[in-house]
Parts: structure tokens; C-alpha cells; sequence
């Protein structure tokens, strides 16, 4: 259905929206800028609440994830479930981790790339570092691995959709060890 991509240890997905999610996202997202909040030289804007943002191809995108991923059992993290990040020229997303409160739940993260910098905003996750193309889907493991990106060399920005759910640690170790 989707070409799987080894992306360092982890993996991702190419072409895993259609030209017309991508640009409905990125015609929101840059109509909407200025209710993204500045944290740490990064737009951010937690998309949970916000009321005319186009959440029916956000949940056509996350119901897309689970099948694709085959997810049984999880739930959505209870801060930053979604969000919408703008990486300008001179931004970058230090290494961290995504913790989570509830212990039965690995924390992963699903990141698609609306808009890819002509230079900088490279991923890193691990030891990795690696090229995200615009349309891909990428597996972040959020509360295990270190993560982020470098520094944004261009004016074309760095634009990401991050998805978060919280993954069953028996079906995840069952079923997702490997990619």
C-alpha cells in the first residue's frame, strides 16, 4: 500500500498523504501563523482545540497510521496529542525525549514533513541523522529515543504535522520491535 523506508533505525513511509492533504495542512497552517506560539525559536501550535483547523484529514491521516501500523490497543497522550510546528531560518529542535505518565504506554510520535528547508532541518533520532522528505510518515519513538532537528539554513521553512499516540507496551513489544 505505502513503500516502507529505512530511515536510520527507525522507518517511515513515502508518499503517505496525497498532494491535496499536504496542501489543505500548509495553506491552514500558514493562513493560521499567527496562532502558533514562539517556543524556544519554533512556531508551535497544539491543534487539539483549535476550531477551524481541518481535523477531518488529521483523523483520516490517524486512522491511515493505525491500520498502516496495525495499532490494536492505545490511546492519545493527554497533552500535545497533535501539533503543527514552523522551523524558520535560524530555528532548530534540540535533542529530547517525550515522556509520559502512564507506564502501560510507550509515547510514539508519528511526524509527517509538509515542507522540507533547500538546506539544515535534518532529523535526528538516536545516533541517526537523516533526510525527511515532504509527504513522509516517520516513527518516532518519542519517549525512548532522543530526537529533534538541526538548524535551518534556508527561508524555505521546515514545516511538520506531529501525531502522538500512546502504544500498548505488550502489543508494541509483541508487534513493532523491528522495522
Amino acid at each position: 500500500m505505502f513503500e516502507k523506508i529505512k530511515l536510520g533505525e527507525t522507518y517511515g513511509y513515502r508518499d503517505f498523504i496525497t498532494d491535496e492533504e499536504k496542501e489543505t495542512l500548509l495553506n491552514w497552517i500558514f493562513e493560521n501563523k499567527k496562532l502558533f506560539h514562539d517556543q524556544m525559536d519554533l512556531n508551535v501550535l497544539v491543534l487539539d482545540n483549535v476550531q477551524n483547523f481541518p481535523k477531518e484529514v488529521l483523523n483520516e491521516i490517524r486512522k491511515r497510521i493505525s491500520d498502516v501500523e496495525e495499532l490494536k490497543v492505545y490511546k492519545k497522550p493527554r497533552k500535545s496529542i497533535d501539533f503543527a510546528s514552523i522551523y524558520e531560518r535560524g530555528s532548530e529542535c534540540g535533542p529530547h525525549l517525550d515522556p509520559t505518565d502512564d507506564q502501560d504506554f510507550f509515547h510514539i510520535r508519528y511526524n509527517i514533513c509538509l515542507s522540507k528547508p533547500d538546506r539544515g532541518g535534518e532529523t535526528f533520532h538516536g545516533k541517526d541523522f537523516f533526510s525527511v522528505e515532504e509527504k513522509v510518515l516517520w516513527k518516532c519513538l518519542a519517549q525512548q529515543v532522543r530526537h529533534g532537528c538541526d538548524r535551518i539554513l534556508s527561508d524555505k521553512p521546515r514545516v511538520i504535522i506531529s501525531m502522538g499516540f500512546l502504544v500498548d507496551k505488550n502489543e508494541y513489544l509483541i508487534n513493532h520491535m523491528s522495522p
